[in-house]
């Protein structure tokens, strides 16, 4: 009778081991497949992270630029056509941008700033931003004579924007002085 004990307890024992195996071989293989779930998330993640990112730099890198160009130069300036006022001009950049047509709103920037960045480039950082239109604020002459026009732009992603256009007379015509942000509020 105990060779009969004896191969019924080794029989028991091997099943044991053989459920034993296949518990920790399925516990091995939920492990790797919550692992593999977990890093396409992780890596969707970092994918999604990365392109903000690069937006992000991509736009300081655009707006450092454009806020370090050359000086104004009345030779190379912009020169507005003798047919349209500032106020036309400044309309027809923020309507620019409003159609998503980053070519003409590049035309219209001063040409320290056009030679600072290009009609793409501008695009793909405007694009970023959810233009929802814009509002002339008002227009004055500054102390050195210059016309001041003053546009708040509104975006889905950074608020508002406030620029102020610079433009000089020179003899019938205007030339784009600058286009400075003078400030930015969060909505």
């Amino acid at each position: 009778m105990s060779e009969i004990d004896s191969g019924s307890k080794q029989k028991t024992i091997v099943i044991g081991l053989v459920v034993v195996i296949v518990l920790l071989g399925a516990i091995v293989g939920v492990l790797i497949w919550q692992g593999t779930k977990s890093n396409k998330t992780t890596t969707t993640a970092t994918t999604s992270t990365t392109a903000t990112t690069a937006t992000n730099s991509a736009s300081t890198a655009m707006q450092s630029s454009l806020a370090n160009a050359a000086s104004f130069d009345k030779k190379t300036a912009t020169r507005l056509d003798a047919k349209t006022t500032p106020e036309k001009w400044v309309k027809a950049y923020y309507d620019a941008c409003d159609s998503k047509d980053w070519k003409t709103a590049w035309e219209h920037l001063p040409a320290a700033k056009k030679d600072a960045t290009t009609a793409d480039a501008l695009g793909a950082q405007l694009s970023s931003y959810g233009i929802s239109g814009y509002k002339v604020d008002g227009s004055k002459t500054n102390s050195s004579g210059e016309l001041e026009i003053t546009v708040t732009q509104s975006t889905a992603s950074y608020g508002d924007f406030t620029s102020v256009w610079t433009f000089v007379k020179d003899g019938g015509t205007y030339l784009v002085k600058d286009k400075a942000v003078s400030g930015m509020t969060s909505k």
